[in-house]
């Protein structure tokens, strides 16, 4: 049984415990405003019915975990090669059957609301404005881009020094088996492929950074200040994280240089440590942080600085779109559509961050063309497996 696969389950396990976690906690660290993507006043929350279903909810995720868990073990016994598709498929198959057993608890809420003719507190409302006027772009965490650009930068200076001692023919690409199956004569594109590939990665994570500022959260118009201040401390953080990511995305990269340049083997333990370590570094952090600061960072408490409390951003607070407190607009709970709502970016109902207005285009180009990719990636990466399925026993 090769090691290669052997961390491949060992990441399939990891992935089943964390989505399996953040299933069954996600209902107890959402907004006390929203119950299975419906609003409701806050105070439901300590209604008896009310909790029976977030248990309920709990106790289905908790089995649901097991029964991944089982299966992830089962295929990793009987069948070890295919344990990197495992890795493909299986956070598709959780996601969807997240989504069963988590329906009937939105319908569920649906009726409670009906029932008991609950009314959301007027006093939350989603703000559209106060992204982009609270946080210029100069509040990006600048110093993790520019570190990883010199790192990039390092790492074609060395790529220049080396050019000489480079084969003329080199490996660019490993199979499954961590063997070179692909070979690329030497030339400035081919050696400079990999710094090329982690500064496209860089301007990918300062968009998302961006995104992260534009993205519409919640404001309490009971205390607007302290909103404010929560969505000012919640975006910081997210911003350091994606900047770390990034830094040790292009820190990745170096390592693997002297290999992705034909200049050393590209050796399994190293290789399969290094992926470990950043799986653990992408991970762990969002984990800590939805855990902490709650959805959108609603549990956190920060200072509240001059600036949230002059009154500078009353007139905001007068633009409040309430379309997306309407139930009607979310689909299922978790998909908003609203043609009359400017935003592209909103905060999730059923989850730790933001989500997509669907009624604007650029959602629509966006989300047809990452199921695009994926598509084409799972499709060339399954037929691999089908047709030589030797590589992965190895």
């Amino acid at each position: 049984m090769s090691l290669f696969n052997s961390v491949m389950f060992g990441i399939n396990i990891l992935i089943v415990l964390l989505m399996g976690g953040m299933t069954i906690v996600t209902p107890y660290i959402l907004r006390r405003s929203l119950l299975f993507g419906t609003r409701v006043p806050e105070a439901v929350h300590e209604q008896p019915e009310v909790k029976a279903l977030k248990k309920q909810y709990a106790v289905r995720g908790l089995v649901l975990l097991g029964v991944m868990a089982a299966a992830a073990i089962l295929q990793f016994v009987l069948l070890p090669g295919a344990t990197m598709l495992t890795v493909m498929y299986l956070p598709l198959i959780y996601a969807a059957l997240s989504l069963v057993i988590y329906y009937p608890c939105h319908q569920e809420a649906i009726a409670m609301k009906q029932k008991n003719n609950w009314q959301p507190d007027p006093r939350i409302k989603a703000d559209t404005s106060s992204a982009l006027i609270k946080q210029t772009l100069k509040g990006l965490p600048w110093s993790w881009y520019i570190a990883s650009l010199i790192v990039l930068l390092g790492i074609c200076a060395y790529a220049a020094y080396q050019y000489p001692h480079i084969p003329n023919r080199f490996p660019t690409h490993w199979g499954p088996d961590m063997q070179p199956d692909k070979y690329s004569d030497k030339s400035v594109l081919t050696v400079l492929t990999m710094p090329l590939i982690g500064f496209a990665m860089i301007i990918v994570f300062i968009l998302s950074n961006v995104a992260i500022f534009k993205m519409k959260l919640q404001v309490s118009t009971e205390n607007p200040a302290l909103s404010f201040a929560q969505h000012r401390l919640y975006r910081r953080i997210l911003s350091h994280y994606l900047g770390l990511i990034t830094l040790a995305t292009a820190v990745g990269i170096a390592l693997m240089a002297p290999s992705s340049m034909g200049l050393a083997n590209l050796e399994t333990v190293p290789f399969l440590t290094g992926l470990t370590v950043y799986l653990l570094l992408t991970i762990i952090p969002i984990v800590i942080i939805s855990l902490k600061a709650g959805q959108s960072g609603f549990k956190l408490k920060p200072a509240i600085l001059p600036k949230d409390a002059d009154g500078k951003y009353a007139p905001v607070l007068k633009e409040v779109f309430s379309g997306r407190d309407d139930d009607r607009f979310w689909k299922l709970g978790l998909f908003y559509y609203n043609k009359e709502d400017p935003s592209v970016f909103v905060e999730d109902r059923f989850g730790l961050n933001g989500g997509l207005n669907y009624a604007r285009l650029s959602a629509k180009l966006f989300v047809a063309l990452m199921t695009a990719i994926l598509v084409v990636t799972y499709a060339t990466i399954t037929v691999l497996w089908a047709t030589a399925p030797e590589q992965f026993l190895r």
